[in-house]
């Protein structure tokens, strides 16, 4: 009897949890349509909004797809910049350069890094235990 009763009232409240933050989203997406006099819900905007949702859905895959694997890198988000800065600098002078100029500036820091780590691990790691991270290195690199 007991049990039924906090089974009742956990998946009540279980409910409300799951509603509140969606009627907070409702609640500002009506205060901004008022604010902004319609302006928010238009076609324009949500134009707008696909644009730049696929410029993040793409990044955000690939670094789904490095945490799926078990490895952390924050140095891609350096690399994804400084790539999108020269191609966007490219872009001006002639439009199909940018994804050549992206891919090969991606291919040269990704290769830096290697080289990097190879040297790291070479000159400061140096012991027969580590001998495979510096293989592994050295086959990344070529």
């Amino acid at each position: 009897m007991i049990e039924k009763t906090l089974r009742d009232k956990a998946s009540s409240s279980s409910v409300w949890q799951q509603a509140v933050p969606f009627l907070g989203l409702v609640l500002v997406c009506i205060f901004f349509q008022i604010a902004t006099k319609g302006k928010l819900i238009s076609t324009s905007n949500f134009k707008a909004f696909s644009n730049y949702a696929f410029q993040m859905v793409i990044p955000a895959c690939g670094a789904v797809f490095l945490m799926a694997q078990g490895q952390l890198d924050f140095s891609m988000a350096g690399n994804v910049c400084i790539c999108c800065i020269l191609a966007a600098k490219a872009s001006y002078i002639n439009p199909w350069l940018a994804p050549v100029v992206a891919v090969l500036v991606g291919i040269t820091l990704g290769r830096s890094m290697a080289a990097r780590m190879f040297f790291w691990a070479f000159l400061h790691l140096w012991r027969p235990s580590q001998h495979r991270l510096c293989m592994g290195a050295w086959q990344v690199l070529f």
